[in-house]
C-alpha cells in the first residue's frame, strides 16, 4: 500500500453502531470526513464475536444514547461495513479493519444484548486463565465504567481454537466488506 503522506487516522472508538452492532450513517460520515487521497484510515476495534465485545452497557453515555461497538461477526455488520468502506474509498483513500477479540475485559453482561440474548453464541469475559484482572483500587477494577470487571474464565483448548476461527472469519467478512487490509 502506498500512501501519499504520513497522515494516518488511528483507531478511535465512536460507538456510532445500531443496536446490531452494526455499522450506522453517523460512523460512515466521520470515518469519510478525515479521509484523504492516498491515505490510510484504521477502523476503531471492530469485535469478532460477542464474547470479545467489551462494550454495551458499561458506559452510561452507551447505555443511555444507544452507541453500541462494531462487530463484524454477522452478515448484516460485514454489509453495513460496506457502506463505511465505499464512503472512504470515495475520497481515494484506504481502510483497514482493526478486529479484536479483548479478552478478559469483556464484561458478562453482553449475555442480556439483544443480539446475543437467547442464543448460544459463547460469551466472556475469556482469558489463557481464570486469573482476574489485578485490583490495586477501586478504580483499577472499573477500568473507568461504572461497573467493576467480572472475573474471566480459562480456555480451553478447543475454545482456543475456535477464537482463532472467529479471527480467520471476522477477516473474511473485512475483506468481503471491501477493506483494503482487515
Amino acid at each position: 500500500m502506498k500512501l501519499n503522506h504520513r497522515i494516518v487516522l488511528a483507531p478511535m472508538s465512536r460507538y456510532r453502531c445500531t443496536r446490531q452492532t452494526a455499522p450506522d450513517v453517523m460512523m460512515a460520515e466521520y470515518y469519510s470526513q478525515r479521509a484523504s487521497e492516498g491515505g490510510l484510515v484504521i477502523t476503531e476495534a471492530t469485535h469478532i464475536n460477542p464474547e470479545g465485545t467489551p462494550i454495551w452497557n458499561i458506559y452510561p453515555a452507551i447505555r443511555d444514547h444507544g452507541g453500541e461497538a462494531p462487530g463484524i461477526w454477522t452478515d448484516e455488520q460485514t454489509m453495513a461495513f460496506r457502506k463505511v468502506v465505499d464512503a472512504v474509498h470515495t475520497k481515494g483513500a484506504y481502510i483497514s479493519c482493526q478486529i479484536q477479540h479483548c479478552g478478559r475485559v469483556a464484561q458478562d453482561d453482553i449475555k442480556d444484548h439483544p443480539l446475543v440474548k437467547g442464543s448460544d453464541l459463547p460469551i466472556g469475559p475469556v482469558s489463557a486463565s481464570s486469573i482476574p484482572i489485578p485490583v490495586t483500587s477501586e478504580e483499577d477494577n472499573q477500568y473507568n465504567w461504572d461497573q467493576p470487571s467480572s472475573p474471566p474464565r480459562a480456555l480451553d483448548f478447543d475454545e482456543i481454537t475456535r477464537v482463532c476461527g472467529d479471527y480467520a472469519h471476522a477477516a473474511t467478512n473485512a475483506m468481503k466488506a471491501g477493506f483494503d487490509h482487515p
